[in-house]
């Protein structure tokens, strides 16, 4: 804080007065700014941000919890650390995921069946660390389960998203662009990267929410129309793809892509 003289004095003036007066400000400036750091404390905490305070907003959908660090981790903690608004949808809780933790393979789905859950912990873990704050599950968590590898008899559970109703789940992904209107969306490509059923499926509806959410006659009771201006899909170089399945052959860790 600086001060300057009152219009008409001389700033020579004032001998022991004006010395007086400097170090009953500086007295009271550290109470000042106590003062004012209790005022905004609890401001700071009841403020009610909505998406358009962030002039940056991405949108990344994926389909299990741990995706979103496999292939879009920097990205998302790049942008979180610049202050973007970065949302996160994930589709399922990653029931079928592979449990290689001894002390927890009771949680997987041919046991316990409580992988789900105890994978939204890791998810929440997931977004702190990435400084990730806006995630969402795809119709709330749990409305879709996670299908399993391609081929696996779990494609054909009618709760799995791969089994998912196009239009349904669509229609929740567009509430959420809606809502946050991003500039940018991140999913997979049509292939899922690899073929799996719910990265397949992921695109597939992120595809037709891209679309829908920009057309006015689309669903109004969700929101004003929005179109986000770039849609990218997530790829990861074949040669560093290569590089990487080798690197883990030769540590012996079988990875399940063969050669």
């Amino acid at each position: 804080m600086t001060t300057t003289p009152e219009r008409g004095s001389d700033p020579d003036e004032g001998g022991e007065a004006g010395e007086a007066a400097e170090a009953t400000l500086g007295d009271g400036l550290e109470e000042l700014i106590a003062d004012v750091e209790e005022a905004i404390e609890p401001l700071e905490a009841t403020v009610d941000m909505t998406p358009l305070d962030h002039p940056h907003r991405l949108l990344l959908v994926h389909a299990h919890p741990d995706d979103e660090v496999l292939s879009t981790g920097g990205t998302m903690a790049m942008y979180a650390e610049k202050h973007a608004l970065v949302t996160l949808v994930t589709c399922t809780l990653g029931e079928e995921g592979e449990v290689v933790v001894p002390e927890l393979r009771h949680l997987a789905s041919d046991r316990d069946d409580t992988l789900g859950p105890y994978r939204i912990g890791e998810l929440a873990a997931s977004c702190e660390a990435l400084g990730v704050k806006d995630h969402r599950f795809l119709g709330g968590a749990g409305r879709w389960r996670d299908s399993g590898m391609m081929g696996e008899p779990t494609n054909d559970r009618v709760d799995c998203f791969w089994q998912a109703d196009l239009p349904e789940a669509a229609r929740d992904l567009v509430a959420i662009m809606r809502e946050i209107r991003p500039q940018v969306v991140i999913t997979y490509d049509e292939n899922g990267a690899y073929g799996h059923p719910d990265h397949i499926q992921a695109n597939r509806v992120t595809v037709a929410a891209f679309e829908l959410s920009a057309d006015p006659s689309y669903a109004p009771e969700l929101g004003e129309p929005w179109q986000p201006a770039k849609l990218y899909y997530s790829a990861i170089p074949r040669s560093q793809f290569r590089e990487g399945m080798k690197a883990l052959a030769e540590r012996g860790v079988e990875t399940g892509f063969g050669g």
